[in-house]
């Protein structure tokens, strides 16, 4: 079996719109404190850390090399090698410049975390450091 785990930033996912995963989930991860007196885009980012922290540490310890992270920033600015990347690891011979082209739109809220205040992304680049480090965003 193999996994591939498509991360996108944390503290562009602190600031989306959606936050689906954080209603459904921010209970079973995040503690009462956290969910009673801490705002949005920080329980987002904690819950984003703590997730993929686990899921990442878990599928190396477990799946070795059937295990590859790839971040959503990587596949949207360099799409073809990016997915180039993703075929060879899953022993696919398709042509990676043309599923790239066909299938890779990058978001117009891609990085809009720099578009908010620094004190605010102080505080979420603190609170999610290990994570954001380990999967290459610091």
């Amino acid at each position: 079996m193999k996994f591939i785990h498509v991360l996108r930033d944390g503290r562009d996912m602190a600031f989306s719109d959606n936050q689906n995963q954080l209603r459904q989930h921010g209970r079973a991860i995040l503690s009462w404190r956290e969910r009673w007196f801490v705002g949005t885009p920080l329980r987002s980012i904690l819950l984003w850390d703590r997730v993929n922290y686990r899921a990442a540490t878990f599928a190396e310890a477990r799946l070795g090399s059937n295990y590859l992270a790839v971040r959503f920033e990587d596949l949207c600015r360099s799409p073809v090698v990016t997915v180039e990347r993703v075929l060879c690891f899953l022993g696919s011979s398709i042509d990676a410049r043309e599923v790239a082209s066909a299938e890779i739109t990058p978001p117009a809220t891609l990085s809009r975390w720099k578009a908010e205040p620094e004190e605010i992304t102080r505080k979420l680049t603190a609170a999610a450091a290990g994570s954001l480090r380990k999967f290459g965003y610091l």
